[in-house]
């Protein structure tokens, strides 16, 4: 469920985010389902900023800013994604040019969008049905390849 729908304080700020003019507090209070005094104690809360390297405690060894999730993900995130990139590419290098094309258009690989079996079978020249049993086929031709490897490391 959207914030705004249950958290007034957020009814009141999304008028003003689309680009109206800012409303009064009766107009506020009308949109927002709320009394006209909480419209306007809302909107005397003091907007309090404060840095990431603000100390949290009086000892001064974490910050705010130690606290807060990271939107970048970790390096050993990163490497795996490389590494699984890596051996989907080598897979599918594995593949004929067809099922290769197939199964990238099909999943979106790449920079690529993913594309129903109409719109894949109109790039190739073939029909759905065939698209369907290309994907399949690759899809299986991929399968045995891994459990083939799998078996040779086993035996090594």
């Amino acid at each position: 469920m959207p914030r705004w729908r249950h958290d007034p304080d957020a009814r009141l700020d999304r008028r003003v985010a689309r680009g109206r003019a800012v409303p009064t507090e009766a107009e506020l209070s009308s949109e927002a389902r709320l009394p006209e005094e909480r419209v306007a104690q809302i909107r005397e809360l003091p907007r309090v900023a404060t840095s990431l390297d603000r100390p949290v405690d009086d000892q001064g060894d974490a910050t705010i800013g130690d606290l807060v999730a990271a939107d970048t993900p970790e390096p050993l995130a990163d490497l795996e994604v490389s590494l699984r990139t890596d051996a989907l590419e080598r897979a599918l290098a594995s593949l004929p040019e067809r099922d290769r094309q197939v199964l990238t258009m099909r999943f979106g690989l790449g920079d690529q969008e993913p594309r129903t079996l109409a719109e894949v079978g109109k790039a190739i020249g073939v029909s759905r049905e065939r698209v369907r049993q290309i994907e399949k086929a690759a899809l299986v031709r991929l399968a045995e390849r891994r459990e083939l490897a799998a078996d040779a490391r086993e035996a090594a």
